[in-house]
């Protein structure tokens, strides 16, 4: 026993302290990590200047645009005619896809816009997309912008109508993903990079019940799939999933500037200014550090709460006041 207890003794004396500065190089390793994980995370958002797109993905060459008529993809359409490229613009409104065409071509002449009216919430009908072929053939297309989208009232899901859920489902998630699935192939063939930019949101990332439990969930679907797709191809085409906050459009009623809401122009610029550079954004600044927030589980907590309370007091006026005016008619 003696032998034993000296073999163990000695061990210990030999152990405690290579044990400690394992334990401390180990510790100061995952220092290291976070402080350059926040170091390249503050240069991602603050510090970054972008590519020359033009050149990176050749000049004169074409950009598929879906939701292209207004709001963001009209966005994207003015900042990268500006920046030489040609336009596919894909929209239900053909009004307004005429108007946005029009207004691209006044500025910038030398700018070929083509415009596609097409309803989205029918993709799932076979062979839907399939008008396409003619009206691409022979472009090069060497940027894809998944833009188009739809989002529900708030309110919980029981409370959300089939037809709605349906509709967000099938607008959200499948135009993107057949679409990615056809143009891939012709970019992977290109002599020079290709982008793929996925507008997924906020919502993607965290649960936000009453706001956006349907909306958040399928883009959630778009985020992943971006990312995904990005391991497939990141060799040849840029890849990038980006998770806004608050953009002033159409599809969240315009909200007034300010906070975290910002216009779609200034959305756009910023997050052009990270495409070939990450597969995944919140694009501005703003919008960066509102998902910093969130990511607090106590505060996310808190005003997933608040908003519950005035969701249901707003519910209730309303209601209550539909119940006084019929009864003042009856």
């Amino acid at each position: 026993m003696q032998v034993v207890d000296h073999i163990t003794s000695e061990l210990e004396r030999y152990i405690r302290p290579q044990g400690l500065k394992v334990l401390s190089l180990i510790g100061l390793a995952f220092v290291a990590s976070k402080s350059l994980g926040a170091i390249s995370s503050l240069f991602r958002t603050f510090v970054h200047f972008g590519h020359n797109l033009s050149q990176r993905y050749g000049p004169g060459s074409w950009v598929l645009i879906t939701g292209g008529a207004q709001g963001i993809g009209a966005a994207f359409a003015n900042q990268l005619a500006a920046k030489g490229f040609n336009l596919i613009l894909v929209d239900i409104d053909e009004s307004k896809l005429n108007a946005t065409s029009a207004a691209i071509t006044t500025e910038y002449p030398t700018v070929r816009v083509k415009t596609l009216a097409c309803d989205f919430s029918k993709v799932w009908q076979e062979g839907f997309l399939n008008f396409l072929d003619k009206e691409l053939e022979g472009l090069d297309i060497s940027i894809l912008v998944n833009n188009v989208g739809r989002a529900l009232p708030p309110g919980p899901l029981h409370s959300t109508t089939e037809k709605d859920v349906v509709n967000t489902v099938a607008v959200n998630i499948l135009p993107m993903t057949l679409l990615t699935r056809r143009i891939v192939p012709g970019m992977l063939k290109r002599t020079q990079r290709s982008a793929i930019i996925n507008l997924a949101s906020v919502s993607a990332l965290y649960p936000w019940p009453n706001i956006a439990p349907v909306y958040g969930a399928t883009k959630a679907y778009v985020d992943i799939l971006a990312r995904s797709v990005s391991e497939e191809v990141g060799h040849k085409i840029d890849v990038l999933s980006v998770r806004p906050s608050s953009v002033s459009t159409a599809l969240i009623r315009n909200p007034p500037l300010g906070g975290d809401v910002i216009s779609a122009p200034s959305f756009v610029a910023a997050t052009l200014k990270k495409l070939g550079s990450v597969n995944a954004t919140n694009g501005h600044w703003r919008h960066e550090i509102k998902t910093w927030i969130a990511s607090n589980d106590f505060i996310r907590g808190t005003l997933n709460r608040r908003f519950i309370k005035r969701y249901a007091e707003q519910k209730a006026k309303l209601e209550a006041a539909a119940a006084s005016a019929a009864k003042a008619t009856a």
